[in-house]
């Protein structure tokens, strides 16, 4: 079941997207006001669903918590760089290939 609840939408060449904060953001554990969107990217938080709660226009004294869904509302641009930062892509183990050894015949460079 969604969390309900109404906020303000941005018109013209703005636009607003749901972001779910994984385990390893880099925003999770944080206060709003130390993420400071708002003045960095330029986008707003409008709203935060956590716990089937809806919080309209959080202050910056908010937690910011793994598995919150975030209204963040800006430029395409900027939330599409939102999107990259607070969920860093997960790394993967380094692919491990196998070592061989070959003997080189004289003959082959040989004229």
């Amino acid at each position: 079941m969604l969390a309900k609840g109404e906020v303000a939408v941005p018109q013209g060449d703005s636009s607003c997207q749901w972001l779910r904060l994984p385990a390893n953001s880099p925003w999770a554990g944080k206060k709003l006001s130390e993420v400071d969107l708002l003045s960095q990217y330029g986008v707003q938080v409008r709203a935060i669903r956590r716990e089937g709660k809806f919080t309209r226009w959080p202050d910056g004294t908010t937690n910011l918590q793994e598995g919150d869904r975030l209204l963040l509302c800006g430029g395409f641009y900027e939330l599409g760089l939102m999107q990259r930062t607070a969920s860093p892509p997960v790394p993967q183990p380094a692919l491990k290939l196998p070592f061989v050894t070959a003997q080189v015949s004289e003959k082959l460079f040989s004229d």
